[in-house]
């Protein structure tokens, strides 16, 4: 009939309406298909306004929930600055986590980032020789051998599994022994703790690890040293008699490089190599015996693992 048309559709339906039921009826009908198609199309129009405000609702809803959750996470950015920025930049959670990591490796969990040629060589004679060298009294109080029935001298034997992609820098090992296999067979946790150690490697600039400059010179002291300050009696404290044992072990550090300062012709080193040698030196003379001591005390104390799970003999 043409009802949903509203008066277009009335008109076009009244002609045909009048010969089947007579004029009056035809005015009826006309009027009343009229009604009908205002009501229809009212409620149409009505039901796409209602669609149209649901949606529009549902987006400004998820808008408000986006909004909430950006601001979130903006705040919470924010509160962690601010926390950093009242603690100095030292967030208890991060400070845990930067603890955990450098009592693994002194810099990050897999020692990712380079060490400069000073950095090197410090962290080698300032934490990593009396560290060691506490770790293996601990070891041999615990099983009863002599330290040299459990290390001897020689080319290391264990390494970490991590590599360098740069071909200018090289893994070098932090210590230079090779842990006697007794210990593995009878004492395997201390061997394990001991092997972890020993594998170490840092990712450093090639000439302080050749073996014919001052790598190598440490390479050659190193044992000695460890056996030396291995006689220290951790359980007494920093006694005057302990304390100089590791004012002779510095002396004897700041004796090497000045050595190596005086031979850099001989020792082919360059401006930049000798400056990191006299780095490395400053920062030896700017640690005291009760520093050397108290990281001698930690490793008597085990108190530090090595992130080398890829740990392996070579």
């Amino acid at each position: 009939f043409g009802v949903l048309g509203g008066t277009v559709g009335k008109s076009a339906a009244v002609a045909p309406i009048v010969g089947l039921v007579g004029p009056q009826a035809a005015v009826t009908l006309a009027v009343l298909g009229g009604v009908l198609a205002h009501h229809v199309g009212k409620a149409v129009v009505n039901s796409h306004n209602e669609n149209c405000t649901n949606s529009k609702s549902n987006n400004e809803s998820k808008q408000s929930q986006q909004n909430t959750r950006t601001n979130t996470q903006t705040q919470s950015k924010l509160t962690g600055t601010s926390r950093n920025a009242s603690n100095g930049g030292d967030d208890p959670r991060r400070r845990r986590n930067l603890k955990t990591t450098r009592n693994c490796q002194d810099e990050t969990s897999d020692e990712t980032e380079p060490h400069t040629g000073a950095s090197h060589l410090h962290s080698r004679t300032a934490v990593h020789t009396v560290r060691f060298a506490g770790e293996i009294r601990r070891a041999a109080d615990r099983s009863g051998h002599q330290v040299t029935e459990l290390i001897e001298d020689g080319a290391s034997t264990i390494r970490d599994g991590y590599g360098t992609p740069d071909s200018q820098l090289q893994r070098a090992h932090v210590l230079r022994f090779r842990i006697i296999l007794m210990l593995r067979e009878h004492y395997p946790e201390l061997y394990r703790i001991l092997c972890r150690h020993a594998g170490h490697t840092q990712r450093i600039p090639r000439v302080f690890n050749v073996f014919h400059k001052i790598g190598g010179k440490i390479d050659k002291l190193q044992y000695g040293w460890i056996l030396k300050l291995s006689e220290v009696d951790f359980s007494a404290g920093p006694t005057a008699a302990n304390l100089a044992m590791f004012k002779a072990y510095r002396q004897e550090v700041l004796d090497l490089y000045d050595s190596e300062i005086r031979l850099r012709y001989e020792r082919n080193y360059s401006e930049e190599d000798i400056a990191e040698i006299r780095r490395a030196k400053e920062m030896m003379e700017n640690t005291t015996s009760e520093e050397l001591f108290e990281n001698a005390l930690e490793g008597f104390n085990l108190e530090h693992g090595y992130n080398n799970p890829r740990i392996r003999v070579v």
